[in-house]
């Protein structure tokens, strides 16, 4: 059985994080949820309850760049990570909510190109100076 995000309005089973077992930060997480579910102030988490990666900004990550680029597979919490962002809109910045990976289907070769011209417009500025650029092969 899956689990959903516990924040109010939210029911995401994507890219979820465990509550933490750090008892300040599992406090603050309660507490972020708490704001918005009025009807039951006393809620409690429990062994299963999760937040998705909706309720986070992506300082909140370890590598949020590279997972975002494709480069990473799975996406790091850090350890000290607190949720902040109640709204949540499948359309936003990473800023203001994440968008589910589901909604975007891209195919690996699109998402190659796409990283080439990230690359490209980052490397175009060095290059048009006249530096040489060395690159390590591994």
């Amino acid at each position: 059985m899956p689990n959903y995000c516990v924040a109010f309005g939210c029911s995401s089973e994507n890219n979820i994080f465990k509550w933490p077992k750090d008892g300040k930060i599992a406090k603050l997480w309660t507490t972020f949820v708490r704001t918005k579910r009025k009807e039951v102030p006393e809620w409690k988490p429990s062994s299963s309850s999760v937040l998705c990666i909706r309720h986070f900004t992506s300082d909140s990550f370890t590598n949020y760049g590279q997972w975002q680029c494709g480069y990473a597979k799975v996406l790091g919490k850090k350890i000290d990570a607190v949720p902040t962002i109640h709204t949540v809109s499948k359309s936003s910045t990473p800023e203001q909510s994440v968008s589910e990976p589901e909604t975007t289907k891209t195919t690996p070769r699109e998402a190659r190109v796409a990283r080439r011209e990230i690359v490209k417009e980052v490397l175009t500025p060095v290059m048009s100076e006249g530096t040489a650029v060395l690159f390590k092969l591994r």
